[in-house]
């Protein structure tokens, strides 16, 4: 089916997947990644290829098409015009399928179309206007428009003669007139282009602009002059309120508010007194002039710590069944970690909110397993921000060189070119690895992995390591303490993967065999707690010249969640190309001790 797609279409890489999930007692469409995680119709870094979408389809109920600011398609959506048993669409809807003449599909209830065109300007309405029309589904007649910041479920299931994305600028005013689409004001903006708004659109404009509510940060103050600019502001009615900061505002939000949180604020938003509708039919140009009035600000201006954190109370049974559902839904899927022998022995790869512990001597290869990680995980759409306080941003650049071409470093100004194009094949599917230098204290650090997790949708975040941040605290002890346990907060608050390196004291280099123990952790003992997996690197050759250079050992020292397959293995190491792969199973003499 998905063939029947224009070509045009199917080169963006603007696609989803979706699947079927029940929010607030009815079935909701949600997309999602081919990862597994979530996507978002507003955030780029989470849209992938058709290619890859399509490789996982068969575990979601189907893909999507995301409408973009930064290309020239628009859809519109007609709802609730095709009976379902006889398949005949109805006369409005016709209509306007053979007035715009562009690329037409069946949804996948069935009961509506989904038209693509394209467009050289903004389309500005975005309420859904319903079609005074017979009702021949369940849902009622409807038509929707939009350009951006929304995706279509795609079915391949195309209209007989509708085969091509075409312009359809030209039937705007026709939509506008034939339907009602525009709606209250008329703003003149700053290049003098009239365009015509809904009170709901500029709501929705006004909130996307607002500061989005983050734990331990005026959370609550926040979300509730969000609630005020709605109510008060722009006097939408509560229920109206409540659905733009549930499925708009709240997306944005760490931790996301449950319904029943984003119902008190706004009941709390109503019972405000004074001024109304000062936002209503201010120009977007005056936003930020615009102060909230004062006999309610003081409410929201109130110091975050006079917040209370709301405890979280529930059964484990209901526990057990909100796993088995995220498990269904993908949520509870591993993430490879690049280095499949090492995926194996841990169960199959890693889980959000796990601490990762990488732990070795100086010149143990540390870097170069995150990095492999890094690589990997980028691959599959996760966005990585790595935390590098030992390597400057020039040496890591130089180590994805060595990673990405096979051309020997020796050579890499001779052959420029060719390196340039094994880089661009390299990073070109991959998602960004931001690198993040000099934080030097594990505040900072942790600052900026929350900041890059809001605004770019990061997932996973290394830090390279942990004896080189600093915090508070009498002795190095004490500090690298806080330093673990503020890590472990911080990922299991935004329910990231986090990579942690730690050094190895000297103490393994004193014993007759070179086999790590927890207690070799340098400085603390408290990474050993916090922890979820705890992995030993040792690259014998660094030990004794006269080893193998291709040999990496591995030691698994802890697996919170999961089983242990093989403790101790080895892998192929490549050190020009500062890469492992798999090597053909062999024994590694262990004590089985990590005491």
């Amino acid at each position: 089916m998905i063939a029947r797609v224009p070509q045009t279409l199917r080169d963006k890489a603007q696609w989803v997947l979706w699947k079927y999930l029940e929010r607030d007692g009815k079935q909701t469409k949600v997309p999602f990644m081919p990862s597994g995680n979530f996507a978002k119709s507003t955030s780029p870094e989470t849209w992938s290829t058709i290619g890859s979408c399509l490789e996982h389809v068969n575990r979601y109920d189907g893909v999507g098409f995301v409408f973009s600011e930064s290309d020239c398609f628009i859809g519109v959506d007609l709802d609730g015009c095709v009976n379902p048993e006889t398949g005949a669409i109805q006369d409005w809807a016709r209509e306007v399928i053979t007035r715009l003449g562009s690329y037409a599909e069946i949804s996948p209830s069935g009961t509506g179309v989904k038209i693509f065109g394209s467009t050289g300007v903004r389309w500005p309405h975005r309420k859904k206007i319903e079609v005074t029309a017979d009702k021949v589904c369940d849902k009622n007649p409807a038509i929707e428009v939009y350009d951006s910041g929304r995706y279509f479920c795609v079915t391949g299931k195309r209209l007989k003669g509708m085969v091509d994305v075409v312009p359809i600028d030209e039937h705007f005013d026709w939509l506008d007139e034939r339907f009602g689409m525009a709606q209250q004001v008329t703003i003149v903006d700053g290049a003098g282009v009239r365009y015509e708004t809904s009170v709901s659109e500029r709501a929705s404009a006004y909130l996307a602009k607002m500061a989005p509510s983050v734990s331990g940060s005026g959370g609550h103050n926040r979300l509730f002059a969000a609630a005020c600019a709605m109510i008060k502001g722009f006097e939408l009615s509560e229920a109206e309120t409540a659905s733009k900061l549930k499925y708009e505002f709240n997306p944005r939000c760490q931790p996301e508010w449950n319904d029943r949180q984003i119902d008190h604020k706004v009941k709390q938003a109503v019972r405000q007194p004074g001024a109304s509708g000062y936002l209503r039919d201010a120009r977007p140009d005056d936003w930020s002039k615009i102060r909230l009035p004062g006999n309610y600000r003081e409410e929201i201006e109130k110091p975050a710590e006079q917040e209370k954190p709301e405890v979280r109370v529930v059964t484990i049974r209901d526990a057990a069944d909100k796993y088995l559902e995220e498990l269904k839904a993908g949520g509870g899927l591993l993430v490879e970690t690049g280095i499949p022998q090492l995926d194996y022995n841990i169960g199959g790869g890693v889980a959000y909110g796990e601490m990762i512990v990488v732990a070795a001597r100086p010149s143990h290869g540390k870097s170069m397993v995150a990095l492999q990680m890094a690589h990997h995980m980028s691959k599959r759409g996760l966005p990585v921000a790595m935390v590098s306080e030992e390597m400057s941003a020039l040496a890591l650049g130089k180590r994805a060189i060595q990673f990405a071409s096979d051309v020997p470093e020796e050579d890499w100004e001779n052959r420029f070119d060719e390196v340039t194009g094994d880089l661009k094949d390299h990073f070109g599917p991959r998602a960004d690895v931001i690198i993040i230098e000099s934080c030097g204290t594990v505040e900072r650090a942790c600052e900026e992995i929350e900041r890059l997790v809001n605004e770019k949708g990061v997932k996973v975040a290394i830090v390279d390591y942990a004896q080189l941040l600093r915090s508070k605290g009498a002795n190095r002890y004490e500090q690298i303490s806080r330093v673990s346990q503020t890590l472990r907060i911080l990922t299991s608050k935004l329910q990231i993967i986090l990579v942690l390196l730690a050094q190895l004291n000297r103490s393994i280099e004193e014993r007759p065999k070179f086999l790590p123990k927890m207690s070799d952790i340098k400085e603390t003992g408290q990474l050993e707690q916090d922890a979820d997996v705890i992995l030993f690197g040792v690259w014998p050759h660094r030990v004794d010249p006269t080893q193998d250079a291709k040999n990496y050992q591995f030691f698994i020292g802890k697996n919170r969640n999961r089983r242990i397959n093989d403790a101790a293995f080895v892998c192929d190491f490549n050190p020009a190309r500062q890469k492992l792969s798999d090597k053909k199973l062999e024994v590694v003499e262990w004590t089985g001790d990590f005491r």
